[in-house]
């Protein structure tokens, strides 16, 4: 018999809502083995027939987790403690679940936060217990989700958007203000000087205008092309600083350098109905599987990542991956995109192609 039950969260603290909601996703989800190794991060490996098995912890004296999964008729334990927005990392009680619950060689600490700054004091941790806790963020968790095949994992993405229990809110690290500091000057300079000097032509593009745009919490260049098909197509080059409108969790809490690629609702079921033109954006999803790249293309026709219906595809990385915010780099991450799009046939011909 399960545990819990998707119908029957009777918790009122925020907190604990969340961490029953996640552990009835994890017992209950499809595609629940690709999940639970994600969340034990190569720690140890599951059975092809991986058995999961959740322990909601009683709220009592002592150092007791949030939560315990069990793997293979509980051969693997992985102890679950949540902080959200709302709480701060209290490495003390951590390193009192560590001694208390994984002294054995099979036991595993997980540790959610909303903060990726934290990752420095699990990394401490890690150096005095033996590697012995797994780090996510709540951004990372839904991120995963968002690219499973699952409607219990979209919904909880969904939750947590609406919730707020996703986000990034109690905490401006260093990094964030001097991205926030930088933005309306250095950043901007950067990213016109990349814009003026793009080779358009060596991608078969014909822009026919561009523009700066800044709204729906996103900064950069808008482009229109002079193109074959008129989905009243558009794509945007930038920084995406705000997730209110698109509702795109940040992968790492920070704002990200992003490519939109949008079209007109009105043609989604019409390009829903075309075969080749589906592949092709399942082709660049895997693209970039296959080269190894974290920060993939996902698209919004099949699979719905955001409400938004005006945008189709898109690709971003946290601006504390870039290092410096460099005109070279900036400028080489663009060319990339513009590159594998024209090399997708099906979608370049579709969305990018000129006129004959």
């Amino acid at each position: 018999m399960a545990t819990t039950n998707i119908f029957r969260n009777s918790y009122e603290q925020p907190e604990n809502k969340l961490t029953y909601n996640f552990l009835c996703l994890i017992e209950h989800m499809e595609n629940q083995k690709a999940f639970c190794e994600f969340l034990i991060d190569n720690k140890f490996k599951l059975s092809e027939s991986a058995d999961v098995e959740i322990e909601l912890q009683p709220y009592k004296a002592g150092s007791i987790p949030d939560g315990k999964i069990s793997f293979d008729n509980g051969k693997y334990l992985l102890f679950f403690e949540n902080k959200t927005h709302r709480m701060k990392l209290d490495i003390e009680q951590l390193e009192r679940h560590l001694e208390k619950h994984c002294q054995n060689e099979n036991a595993f600490l997980l540790v959610i936060t909303s903060r990726g700054s934290d990752k420095g004091s699990i990394d401490s941790l890690n150096k005095q217990y033996d590697n012995k806790v797994v780090f996510k963020t709540w951004a990372q968790v839904a991120d995963k989700l968002e690219h499973l095949p699952s409607f219990m994992a979209k919904q909880f993405v969904e939750y947590g958007k609406l919730s707020g229990e996703f986000e990034y809110m109690n905490e401006i690290s260093s990094t964030d203000i001097d991205c926030y500091c930088n933005l309306p000057g250095r950043m901007q300079s950067i990213l016109k000087e990349v814009k003026s000097n793009i080779d358009f032509t060596q991608y078969e593009l014909i822009p026919s205008k561009s523009s700066w745009d800044d709204k729906d919490g996103r900064m950069g260049h808008k482009f229109f092309l002079n193109k074959r098909n008129d989905y009243g197509q558009w794509f945007f080059y930038g920084i995406y600083y705000n997730t209110k409108v698109h509702q795109i969790i940040f992968k790492e809490g920070v704002p990200e350098l992003a490519f939109f690629f949008g079209i007109n609702p009105d043609y989604r079921k019409q390009l829903s109905q075309n075969g080749d033109f589906k592949s092709a954006l399942g082709n660049l999803e895997k693209l970039d599987e296959e080269i190894g790249e974290k920060n993939r293309f996902e698209e919004n026709l099949t699979k719905l990542r955001t409400h938004s219906k005006w945008l189709l595809l898109f690709k971003r990385v946290p601006l504390t991956e870039l290092g410096n915010f460099s005109y070279q780099d900036v400028k080489k991450r663009f060319e990339e995109i513009l590159s594998q799009l024209k090399n997708e046939e099906a979608f370049y011909q579709e969305m990018m192609a000129p006129p004959e």
